[in-house]
């Protein structure tokens, strides 16, 4: 069962998260350095995914991105909050009240298409190969599972992944040790500025990896998101910043 868009839906929520464990600061609009990677978005997986993932603090900044973003970029977005085991969540309702894109919880086997938003289930971990998604129950009995990590490594073992990785608000560091092989395959990696973030942890977390290409207010990332889209449906490789290196 899939959402689309809805009207006169407040805003409750029942995602629950971890307690916050303290924060950290970092400078607007920080540009990183990459190095050149061949057939980016091409061949083997056509849609591009754009993997967002969040947790404590992160709903407002995700209402933001998607009540801004367009609905035909032609990407398919998954969103991966820290979800309680146990609770039920309102998300994919939520998100369709955001964005005229259909929302619906990701199943095992289910193809990720272009302009569709998916949610991971409460309780579970996903994963994709070949276009669909994988789903098992989490991994970790105590505590939260690296549940942005694991969808992300799964992502760099496409061939030539077609990616956008964003990291929000939220406590721990989920998600900062894929970044490294997830940009090396061709992704792109952008983290809220953590100046903009109720809780900073993740966002800075993924900014001291040295894989982020942009460090950007929520407002910004949408926009940025329409361009890596444009960008990447004209066969071109320019969702990142220029090498700084030289």
């Amino acid at each position: 069962m899939h959402y689309r868009k809805l009207r006169g839906f407040g805003l409750h929520d029942l995602i629950r998260s971890s307690p916050d464990r303290g924060c950290c600061s970092s400078k607007l609009g920080t540009r990183m350095s990459y190095k050149n990677v061949d057939n980016f978005g091409k061949e083997s997986n056509p849609i591009s995914v754009v993997c967002v993932g969040l947790s404590s603090g992160g709903i407002e900044p995700l209402k933001t991105i998607f009540q801004q973003l367009s609905a035909n970029t032609g990407m398919g977005f998954v969103v991966i909050p820290h979800l309680s085991r146990t609770y039920p969540t309102q998300l994919p309702f939520l998100l369709s009240t955001w964005s005229e894109m259909p929302a619906e919880f990701a199943a095992a086997g289910m193809p990720i298409e272009g302009n569709h938003i998916y949610v991971i289930p409460p309780g579970q971990e996903i994963t994709v190969e070949d276009g669909h998604f994988g789903v098992q129950p989490r991994s970790s009995v105590k505590g939260w599972s690296n549940v942005i990590t694991l969808f992300l490594k799964s992502v760099s073992r496409i061939k030539h992944p077609a990616g956008v990785a964003v990291i929000l608000s939220g406590v721990d560091a989920d998600g900062s040790a894929a970044l490294q092989d997830f940009h090396a395959r061709g992704g792109i990696v952008i983290a809220q500025d953590p100046s903009s973030a109720t809780h900073r942890d993740m966002p800075r977390a993924a900014i001291g990896t040295g894989c982020v290409d942009y460090v950007m207010q929520p407002e910004a990332i949408a926009a940025k998101i329409e361009e890596i889209a444009t960008e990447t449906s004209n066969g071109h490789q320019k969702g990142r910043p220029a090498d700084m290196t030289g």
